[in-house]
């Protein structure tokens, strides 16, 4: 295999000296690296050769500047940055496997550790059946725990032993599958159970499984020559000079869009437009950054004409999230009740301030406030009915923004909400995401909300 390389600090290590700063991470020959490890759902060798199973969806991507970047994901249906790509080789270092490839290795893996506790149990049961007849009628007497110890012990081998056989029999079966040959569509890879169920996924609910792609590196090349590189940012808007130098950086690199796949771009009246085509949520890419006083969060909305009554409601959540420094992500993404409750629920367990927006009420639209604490008890609720935010009037300009524990919401250059005591003085925001809520039952299933000029001033 060719050598791969990770640019790391202090003992040849490069890592962040604190919690906070403006980090790059270069990884040589491969796709991912200490502070960036691949989302993954299981991984086992390879039976063909030196290489890792790695489960996950990796998705590749070129932006407007022409940069490759590989996406990866936790859940089926999110898709998550992972790093930017740059190679000169043609493909990727990863390739899809077989079933037929994945079921021998999967066989291997588990036979393996099959056959080491047999012959585990087997020296365990000679060696003890051989200190228990060495002892006299006394000792015997005197030890009498030995014929359990010993009897547990067949026990433990048998079920191995059976254990062996469940898994040649189903290899067996398997490989006679009609799919043997189709690329592997899984659940999760196990290492430690045998469960030859979860290898197999119905569509939009699994991971394909992925091994080096040894014909995408040339050979004759010398090992520690680089071939390909990964590249991961982290960064930190604490500082002006860090925020500037950041922004100079990103603006040759798109913004990426992390949460659900439920937003595609479309071109309209001439502009590109994100639409929303389905419950789930969503959010550019942020860093930690607290949102308060003077916050302001900017975008351009609009709707089809005929959205349907029960079309659900566009929402923004300004919340507090667990971040994670090293690995520049929030944890909102591991907790399925947090990010539930974003488009298809109620109880989060974690502070919150909620904005439903509904294009189709009685009499007119309607916005909606809400505001929850970690323990999910209501501390403000607000419904506002609004006349022009209705139907066929579907060109929208909204502001929201924080002012102390207040907040102000306008639609199109007018104050459609000045609201007090929104915001709980004990939380500290620092996310704001999209979401289409409670969608999915529309009469209408050609209703869009469309997205464009997003910006967020932190008032710094």
């Amino acid at each position: 295999m060719l050598k791969k390389y990770e640019c790391l600090k202090g003992n040849n290590e490069l890592k962040p000296e604190a919690a906070t700063g403006c980090w790059v991470y270069f990884s040589i020959n491969q796709y991912d690296g200490l502070k960036f490890p691949l989302p993954e759902q299981g991984s086992i060798n390879y039976h063909a050769y030196e290489s890792r199973i790695r489960v996950t969806n990796i998705d590749i991507e070129t932006d407007a500047a022409g940069n490759r970047i590989i996406y990866a994901s936790y859940r089926p249906e999110e898709r998550i940055r992972h790093c930017y790509f740059f190679s000169g080789r043609k493909g990727f270092p990863l390739r899809k496997i077989t079933n037929r490839e994945l079921f021998l290795s999967y066989k291997i893996h588990h036979e393996k550790k099959t056959n080491e506790e047999i012959a585990k149990f087997e020296k365990l049961v000679v060696v003890d059946e051989k200190k228990y007849n060495s002892l006299s009628a006394t000792e015997k007497l005197q030890q009498n725990y030995w014929p359990e110890i010993i009897r547990k012990n067949k026990e433990y081998l048998k079920t191995y032993k059976t254990q062996k056989e469940t898994i040649i029999s189903w290899y067996n079966d398997a490989v006679k599958q009609s799919n043997i040959n189709d690329t592997a569509y899984v659940t999760i890879v196990n290492q430690s159970h045998f469960y030859p169920e979860k290898l197999t996924a119905r569509p939009g609910e699994g991971y394909n499984a992925w091994v080096d792609n040894l014909d995408f590196f040339d050979k004759t090349k010398p090992k520690d020559e680089p071939q390909c590189i990964a590249f991961y940012i982290r960064r930190d808007d604490e500082d002006l000079p860090k925020k500037n130098f950041m922004d100079l950086f990103h603006s040759r690199f798109n913004m990426e869009w992390l949460g659900m796949k439920n937003a595609m771009v479309q071109s309209k009246g001439g502009n590109k437009w994100l639409s929303i085509t389905k419950d789930g949520y969503w959010y550019p890419r942020q860093y930690n950054k607290e949102i308060k006083d003077n916050f302001n969060l900017s975008f351009d909305l609009q709707w089809n004409e005929d959205i349907a009554y029960n079309s659900g409601l566009f929402t923004v959540t300004l919340g507090e999230i667990d971040y994670d420094n090293v690995g520049e992500r929030y944890r909102l993404d591991d907790n399925q009740e947090m990010y539930w409750s974003l488009y298809d629920g109620y109880a989060g367990n974690f502070s919150r301030v909620i904005l439903w927006f509904d294009p189709y009420w009685n009499g007119g639209g309607t916005l909606s406030v809400y505001t929850y604490d970690k323990r999910e008890s209501v501390k403000f609720s607000k419904r506002i009915t609004l006349p022009d935010f209705f139907k066929d009037k579907n060109k929208h300009n909204i502001e929201i923004q924080r002012k102390g524990n207040g907040l102000i919401v306008i639609d199109n250059g007018k104050t459609i909400a000045d609201l007090s005591g929104v915001f709980l003085s004990d939380s500290k925001y620092n996310l704001y995401t999209f979401s289409r809520y409670k969608g999915k039952n529309s009469d209408n299933q050609n209703d869009f909300f469309y997205l464009n000029n997003i910006k967020a001033d932190y008032g710094h």
